[in-house]
């Protein structure tokens, strides 16, 4: 074509595909040789555009251009936003220095070190306003304050409990009753390999709700799995006065009615479902 000529090199960049038995990138970077000044560390830097981006000529190399003329400009060190004693802990490389290096580095390590700044900026700053956001909610919304476990617990421990639970088990239930004893809000993750036990947890915790005069909720993503958790919590409360009832969105007609009557009577004390339990017409005593 007009804008490539025969007996010049070219560096081409894209990701190389076999396409009739030959080589073929699809929309590729295509700069002549002369264009290109690698760093001294041999690097090209590659910044990924869209394909609007590149029919008006704003391509990697574009990109490039522009940034080395802002890297240019940085004639002051950019004022920090970590902590001197942060960046001091963790060894963290100035801002200024790690915003050259990860777009033209002087070295393998001082690359590492720029991306690992910059990935730790971002997530330090998550992680606060998760905290924050935590914090701001305690002070906002109270809990139910649960100062009982009664009768249902204890008989389920003594009576009904298939097994002696693992220390990991009653370390956690001991944090849940810390928690649910606080009047504050509980937000806790509770992690465990299958077969772990997590769901015998959560019942237990259940219990406590139920003897301090509430009714208790357990949701999952899926119907089979629904079903699943409503026969293992069936078969561990057996002998029990306690009323488990199934709600998903399949369940219609009279037998939903009965359910939602019974939510509001009290008379359901645990309600498995889908996200069906958290549709308007579903309300609790």
């Amino acid at each position: 074509t007009g804008k490539y000529k025969l007996h010049h090199e070219y560096i081409v960049f894209g990701k190389p595909n076999i396409f009739n038995g030959k080589i073929n990138i699809a929309h590729p970077d295509i700069d002549n040789v002369s264009d290109i000044t690698l760093s001294s560390m041999g690097m090209q830097p590659y910044y990924n555009t869209t394909e609007k981006m590149k029919r008006n000529f704003l391509n990697s190399h574009a990109v490039e251009k522009m940034m080395s003329i802002v890297i240019k400009l940085l004639q002051e060190p950019l004022p920090e936003t970590l902590s001197a004693k942060l960046i001091a802990d963790y060894r963290l490389m100035p801002l200024t220095e790690a915003l050259r290096n990860i777009h033209f580095p002087q070295s393998p390590d001082l690359l590492k070190k720029a991306r690992y700044r910059l990935k730790f900026e971002e997530l330090f700053y998550i992680q606060l306003n998760i905290l924050r956001y935590a914090r701001d909610r305690r002070k906002k919304y109270k809990g139910h304050l649960f100062g009982t476990v009664g009768d249902t617990f204890h008989t389920f421990y003594y009576q009904n409990l298939p097994f002696q639970l693992t220390n990991a088990q009653k370390r956690v239930l001991k944090e849940i009753r810390k928690d649910t004893g606080s009047g504050r809000q509980m937000n806790r993750l509770l992690q465990g390999d299958v077969g772990s036990g997590k769901t015998l947890v959560a019942l237990m915790s259940m219990l406590i709700a139920l003897d301090n005069g509430y009714q208790a909720c357990m949701i999952a993503p899926t119907e089979i799995l629904v079903n699943q958790h409503y026969e293992t919590i069936n078969n561990l409360l057996k002998g029990m006065n306690i009323r488990v009832e199934l709600l998903t969105g399949s369940i219609r007609g009279k037998k939903r009615e009965t359910i939602l009557s019974g939510l509001l009577t009290k008379e359901v004390q645990i309600l498995i479902g889908t996200h069906a339990v958290i549709e308007d017409t579903v309300n609790f005593s």
